[in-house]
């Protein structure tokens, strides 16, 4: 896992510095490498704990985000279209990659709390 997570952390410091290619090479061969480490092991990664602890962690995630969303989003919708309709919003594009980040990091967040609840 920590291979992906350096993956992406190389990609975006070779775009930030401006060698956007060399970024993509970075992360192909930090991805293929965990790859690599994955294949090499002779236990499985993943058990039966790590699917209790992900079902938990998503379970609440969607208990969560679901309440928040059946109250957030007809606030939104009252807001952009009777309150502010001249308000100028993001892209709907922007508005899902945001939206899609924003609840994988609450899904981390949740995922860390119900590890270490334990």
């Amino acid at each position: 896992m920590s291979l992906f997570v350096l993956a992406v952390v190389t990609y975006l410091s070779f775009i930030a510095v401006g060698y956007p290619l060399v970024g993509v090479a970075a992360y192909l061969v930090c991805c293929l490498a965990g790859l690599a480490y994955h294949g090499s092991r002779d236990r499985p990664l993943f058990d039966e704990r790590d699917q209790t602890l992900r079902g938990t962690a998503s379970r609440r995630t969607l208990d969560i985000i679901g309440t928040v969303a059946v109250i957030a989003s007809p606030a939104g919708f009252v807001y952009y279209t009777v309150i502010a309709p001249s308000a100028s919003t993001p892209s709907w594009l922007s508005w899902l990659g945001i939206s899609l980040f924003l609840l994988y990091v609450f899904y981390g967040v949740v995922r860390l709390y119900t590890r270490y609840e334990r």
